[in-house]
């Protein structure tokens, strides 16, 4: 059975955009793979601000060294109050939300848009109450990527 197909809510749009999952041939990294063949997912994801940190928005950059491969964008219905310093900073509003996904919808073309690629922490060097913890410095990224995955594959929090 195909799969059901998947709506989101880009920033700015009034309506869903019906996605259209990109052909992802990327090998699985390994320690033979070239930087220059390597392919990363930078990802941005902002959250209520309060615990448990339900996700809002879910954005994401794939490329390689030499360029930008393609773009992930969505809001995200959590149906949970945004504390207002999140809403502040992020700039996102509970009337932005309505109609957009809900975090599992979100989550599946997420993964599916990263499969093969090495994750990347969009704001890894700035400390913020709101960041999610995936940190796991004695561990290789290979090792983190799969946290996050199990993480993302379990739960809409992030904690």
């Amino acid at each position: 059975m195909p799969p059901k197909p998947l709506y989101l809510k880009p920033r700015g749009a009034t309506e869903l955009v019906a996605w259209e999952e990109i052909a992802v041939d990327a090998p699985e990294v390994t320690r033979q793979t070239s930087l220059a063949d390597a392919q990363f997912v930078a990802l941005d994801v902002e959250t209520t601000g309060n615990a448990p940190f339900l996700v809002l928005e879910i954005g994401a950059e794939r490329f390689r060294l030499a360029g930008t491969l393609s773009f992930f964008d969505t809001l995200v219905d959590c149906r949970a109050p945004i504390n207002p310093y999140a809403r502040k900073r992020h700039h996102i509003d509970r009337s932005m939300l309505i109609g957009a996904p809900e975090f599992r919808d979100a989550r599946r073309g997420f993964l599916r848009f990263a499969q093969g690629a090495v994750l990347v922490e969009h704001s890894s060097s700035t400390r913020s109450s709101t960041r999610p913890r995936w940190r796991d410095s004695s561990s290789t990224c290979q090792k983190g990527r799969r946290r996050v995955w199990r993480a993302w594959s379990r739960s809409s929090t992030l904690t």
